[in-house]
């Protein structure tokens, strides 16, 4: 399962929370990531309004103004397919590897807060300690970009590099 989850484990919490719907789709995902191609010249909540007009569904139209998340999901069915497959089966499951893998990149000091975004552990009512990732700016939501194989299990790069490792859209409505 934490291989599954690995990719989007560092992503703010109401990106996966997307993707994690979208994946339930894999045709749907396909659709989408060609309605994005060819309308390609749309941004921002124009993007989003007209992507509501074709009719998809609301955790597509919330992925809108991320490309290359949409991407991902379309050239990866198999991957997909099994993430939606397992989130349908056990959300809770895949809720625990994502803490998992969250607090193994925090430990390495791959996971924390930076200009970018917010990672604040929270205790919820049951008294289980949670890692929420949010973005800094509610305006603006960072995709982070890293590599699955050592972000869990090797300590961060020197700083100078760090800034490379970003990717930003616009949140809209």
């Amino acid at each position: 399962l934490d291989n599954l989850t690995a990719p989007i484990a560092l992503y703010p919490d109401a990106l996966v929370a997307q993707i994690l719907q979208s994946s339930t789709d894999v045709p749907g995902v396909q659709k989408f990531a060609g309605w994005l191609k060819s309308n390609a010249s749309l941004k921002g909540s124009a993007l989003q309004d007209a992507a509501q007009a074709a009719g998809f569904a609301a955790w597509f139209v919330a992925l809108a103004p991320f490309p290359q998340v949409v991407q991902m999901l379309a050239e990866k069915p198999d991957w997909t397919q099994q993430l939606g497959k397992a989130f349908t089966t056990s959300q809770s499951a895949v809720f625990e590897s994502i803490q998992r893998l969250r607090a193994a990149a925090q430990a390495l000091g791959n996971l924390k807060t930076t200009p970018q975004q917010e990672v604040v552990t929270q205790t919820t009512s049951s008294g289980t300690q949670v890692i929420v990732i949010q973005p800094a700016n509610p305006e603006v939501i960072y995709v982070p970009v890293y590599n699955t194989t050592t972000v869990y299990v090797q300590s961060a790069p020197p700083p100078s590099s760090a800034r490379s490792r970003w990717r930003w859209c616009r949140r809209t409505g």
